[in-house]
């Protein structure tokens, strides 16, 4: 089982999970909303938290996978969603 853990301060809300429409806190949340900013694709490419993970998660590949772009592939397949392709992907 994987989870992430994130401390949240009430009085000031993280810029990043705004960024994606985050909901507001003090209250339960059965189903988000909808929604597609540019603000949210600029901060997954830009944001510090975002470009180390990436970055992290290809140098893990390249020790991992194997020395064809096929393995690499594979692996990374594997670890991004815990199962391997089907031959359609």
């Amino acid at each position: 089982r994987r989870s992430l853990y994130h401390f949240r301060k009430r009085s000031m809300p993280d810029p990043v999970l705004q960024a994606f429409d985050a909901p507001n806190g003090d209250f339960s949340c059965a189903r988000r909303t909808r929604s597609n900013t540019p603000l949210a694709a600029l901060t997954s490419l830009n944001e510090t938290l975002f470009v180390e993970a990436a970055q992290a998660l290809a140098q893990r590949i390249l020790r991992e996978g194997g020395g064809s772009d096929e393995s690499r592939i594979r692996r990374a397949y594997l670890l991004c969603t815990s199962r391997a392709p089907t031959a359609a992907e």
